[in-house]
């Protein structure tokens, strides 16, 4: 029995909500991204930590909420299948904006005073290179970081003994408007070049 089927098991208080973006490209290792999600997904069946799985699929992007109520393991598995049998998926930078603030704020993510609810609280994105190319660098991961004041979110989670990381994930490949820690431009946009870029 996993995380999702025991609804009357106590409580994790140390329970970690991820929100986990996926911008797939032809070029992309979608063998390595496919194996953490894979590895993510066993985390909360063994933990009860919860996922929300969010693959841009331009106006309809492809969602599954993962330990957050009913069994989604038939929704993530079919997410698996689209991500490994499609060659590309597009990105909508307006549909993904609304759809990730309505996402997060719909669910675990702040409570209602907007302090982050969970102990661990993760914004995860996996992205390739022609998501700098377009400029999606800054109309969605920038967007994103201003929108929730990433450094006060983080002072917060600290102050109150939580802890909130806010990653990119970046495919091995050429990023014409990416340089090595400058994701987001020289002017460095009041500190959003500190956001941690790791290569998969």
């Amino acid at each position: 029995m996993n995380a999702q089927e025991e609804g009357t098991e106590e409580e994790n208080p140390y329970k970690q909500f991820s929100f986990v973006y996926i911008d797939h490209e032809a070029a992309d290792a979608v063998d390595i991204i496919s194996q953490r999600l894979k590895d993510m997904k066993d985390d909360a069946d063994q933990y009860g930590n919860s996922y929300i799985f969010y693959l841009s699929n331009g106006s309809e992007p492809i969602i599954v909420k993962y330990n957050m109520g009913k069994d989604a393991t038939d929704d993530f598995n079919k997410l698996l299948g689209e991500l490994n049998n499609a060659i590309f998926h597009s990105v909508d930078p307006q549909t993904d904006m609304d759809t990730i603030l309505k996402l997060l704020l719909e669910n675990d993510f702040l409570d209602e005073k907007g302090n982050l609810k969970n102990y661990l609280s993760v914004m995860d994105f996996y992205v390739g290179a022609d998501f700098w190319t377009l400029g999606y660098n800054e109309s969605i991961l920038a967007k994103l970081y201003f929108l929730f004041d990433v450094p006060s979110l983080e002072e917060s989670a600290k102050a109150n003994g939580k802890e909130f990381i806010f990653r990119v994930n970046a495919s091995k490949g050429n990023y014409p408007k990416y340089k090595e820690g400058m994701p987001f431009g020289e002017k460095n946009l009041d500190g959003v070049n500190r956001v941690m870029i790791l290569q998969y």
